[in-house]
């Protein structure tokens, strides 16, 4: 990402206080790449426990800074609804402090 700032700023001429044109389409990829990621990690995690015959999990429990952006939420919850889970997520207010979310996950 800082590489393709620098190039976009030495190629549009802008000095280093302005903004790019298109830093909505760099964030909207960045999002989108991290959202992929996670999702495709979960996957692999899940096919990997039923690889190894725990059927019995059913929930995904996600927590921190991440579970507070509702586009990475609307990404795991289609992987959950795949197979057959339930995504619970604290409420955004509490993803900020962690100790807070800590206790979160705790009672769920």
């Amino acid at each position: 990402i800082n590489d393709h700032a620098k190039r976009e700023e030495k190629k549009l001429v802008l000095d280093t206080d302005q903004m790019l044109p298109d830093v909505e389409d760099v964030c909207a990829g960045l999002q989108y790449t991290i959202t992929k990621h996670l999702c495709e990690r979960v996957q692999r995690g899940v096919e990997f426990l039923q690889y190894q015959g725990m059927k019995e999990v059913s929930t995904l429990v996600v927590s921190g800074g991440v579970a507070s952006n509702m586009f990475i939420r609307q990404g795991l919850n289609t992987v959950a609804t795949h197979f057959g889970m339930e995504a619970v997520y604290p409420p955004p207010r509490l993803c900020t402090d962690n100790g807070v979310m800590i206790a979160w996950n705790g009672l769920e």
